[in-house]
């Protein structure tokens, strides 16, 4: 698959060239996409990163590999030169004319350290200091880049006194290595790749001439660039079809790696299918699932405000809002939408991410991260969200999503990802590109700093008079169950059967009217309202959180008739007494 009209070398070649040769970096962490395909310029393919490291660095470096199975080399050309070192005594031993058995006598001192990473590792420097000794002689021995493959499993994070004895000794030997004058000194450098910056021991991410590195996934060009070469394939090209044709693809491609789009491609023109944008969206959740376990999910909603019944006030809000976070000087970073359980909050931010093009990403079983690689899976985490265009960040009842970083009952890893979260939320970096979506039914539990940062609060109450009418009228005319032939009588009589009803109470009652009718096309709403009703057991908790949703709303507008008549006081005097009723029902 060769292509001469592609010629942009990455990007991650130029940041090397300049820690190296500008700053006099000579230990580089390189995070982030490192498993990936990358466009190489000296074969006009895609090539995995070692491949594309190897050959940008050859020209100047002898380069050699370690990783936890110890010391290899892509170049048998950099092998002899090693295998010359490794056998010189005093005069190094020319290329021309090493033999074989000397040359097969150094691969088998190397295979002797085979997963062996300690003595792979005093073997690798004890091969650099011969080197450097001469090189002092011989100006064709070049300096060395030394890639270190999984940096994290070779030096893991951690106190150094606490690491298990292997991992300590390995730890302590190379930093020893890299901060020995003679080493800063010399032209030799280490690339350390890893998936996060989190893994890798922090001495080693501390010192002064360590610098890193992040690679992001592919963007829209960089997509683009591969799907095009991909089509010019003769063999599978042609037979490519993409659902919505190609521009939409790479659009909605976003957060997926070359490797991942390429095994795409190659499954669907096998299996003679075009690709879709649900095929797209599962290789996507698959591939945070692989990283994040099942921490977030990502959605492209395919439904507006046009899908929303009601909420015409929330409407003209949420267009002027969303229309605000397009512009860095009037965008916010997060809106708090409060309201009681059902009522339809999560529904209502889909709608105006679809309208916005904004891709959703929702938080779940977000405690997992609470234990074990906190700062590894929020820098995963951050690393994917930042991956993406616009997006809009959805936290269901984000109060019991984080904990408070004020609380002294909060575990302590749970408040240091409170604290990058609320510090996520605060980067003006983020905005437009970023919106936070929060809703609960209890914002008086969310963490002050978070409140804090979101100053659009929104208050979604379950409609009341003509507006409730209005609202189970188009949802059961919707749903294929219209009720044109209800009497006034029978609208009161339904009315006052489903008052404790919410929004979500309500379509579960189009759906039983729906199975009923199956089985008796005649069955009227008020029939089957006669057997089944919504539960009854939280009516108490939603009232309050009505009244709690009252006193965290920006727009006095959207507050029912009966909590604009209140007055402030009223409305706290009220949630008061509602919350020592609720938590005494609880003791009890």
């Amino acid at each position: 698959m060769k292509d001469n009209s592609l010629t942009q070398r990455p990007l991650f070649l130029n940041d090397l060239n300049r820690l190296y040769r500008q700053r006099k970096k000579n230990v580089i962490l390189m995070t982030g996409n490192i498993h990936d395909s990358f466009w190489d310029t000296t074969t006009n393919e895609f090539a995995p990163m070692d491949q594309v490291l190897y050959r940008a660095l050859r020209e100047h470096f002898t380069i050699v590999f370690v990783d936890m199975a110890g010391i290899s080399f892509l170049s048998a050309e950099d092998e002899l030169d090693f295998a010359r070192v490794w056998k010189s005594a005093e005069h190094l031993l020319p290329a021309e004319g090493f033999r074989e058995q000397e040359l097969e006598e150094f691969r088998n001192a190397v295979a002797n350290n085979t997963f062996q990473s300690l003595a792979a590792l005093v073997m690798l420097k004890h091969l650099t200091e011969r080197m450097v000794r001469f090189r002092k002689k011989h100006a064709e021995l070049k300096p060395l880049a030394i890639i270190v493959r999984l940096a994290g499993t070779l030096f893991p994070e951690g106190e150094i006194n606490r690491l298990p004895e292997l991992d300590k000794n390995r730890l302590a030997y190379f930093y020893a290595w890299i901060t020995q004058p003679e080493f800063r000194e010399e032209k030799d450098f280490f690339i350390l790749l890893n998936r996060t910056n989190s893994e890798v021991n922090s001495l080693l991410r501390a010192l002064p001439h360590t610098a890193g590195i992040s690679i992001p996934l592919p963007d829209e060009e960089q997509r683009r660039q591969f799907v095009e070469h991909f089509l010019k394939n003769p063999k599978l090209g042609e037979a490519l079809q993409f659902e919505g044709g190609k521009d939409s693809f790479i659009a909605d491609s976003a957060g997926l790696t070359l490797e991942v789009l390429k095994d795409l491609f190659e499954d669907a023109v096998s299996e003679k299918k075009p690709v879709t944008r649900a095929m797209l969206l599962a290789e996507i959740n698959n591939l945070l699932r692989e990283h994040l376990g099942d921490i977030i999910e990502v959605e492209i909603p395919t439904f507006g405000p046009d899908a929303v019944i009601g909420n015409e006030e929330h409407k003209q809000i949420l267009d002027d809002v969303f229309e605000r976070c397009e512009h860095r000087d009037t965008a916010v970073s997060a809106l708090l939408i409060s309201g009681p359980n059902g009522g339809g909050k999560t529904f209502l931010l889909q709608a105006y991410a679809g309208k916005s093009g904004r891709v959703v990403i929702r938080i779940k079983n977000l405690r997992s991260m609470y234990y074990g690689q906190t700062s590894v899976m929020f820098e995963l985490f951050r690393w994917y969200v930042l991956t993406f265009g616009k997006i809009l960040i959805l936290v269901d009842e984000a109060h019991t999503a984080f904990g408070s970083v004020h609380s002294p009952t909060t575990h302590e890893a749970e408040k240091q990802l409170a604290g990058n979260i609320i510090q996520m939320m605060g980067d003006e970096r983020n905005l437009v590109k970023v919106l936070w979506g929060l809703m609960t039914s209890r914002p008086d539990e969310l963490d002050p700093d978070v409140k804090s940062r979101s100053p659009i609060q929104i208050a979604v109450f379950d409609p009341e008079g003509e507006k409730r009418v209005a609202f189970i009228r188009e949802l059961f005319k919707r749903k294929g169950v219209p009720l044109d032939d209800l009497s006034p009588a029978d609208w009161d009589a339904l009315i006052a059967k489903t008052a404790n009803f919410s929004a979500r109470d309500f379509r579960n009652l189009t759906a039983e009217t729906l199975h009923a009718r199956r089985k008796n096309p005649q069955i009227s709403i008020l029939q089957v309202l006669d057997y089944w009703r919504a539960g009854m057991s939280i009516v108490r908790e939603r009232e309050f959180q009505m009244h709690v949703a009252a006193m965290h709303c920006s727009y006095p507008a959207l507050l029912p008739e009966r909590f604009r008549k209140m007055s402030t006081e009223e409305i706290i005097a009220a949630t008061d007494g509602l919350r020592m009723l609720t938590q005494f029902r609880k003791g009890a």
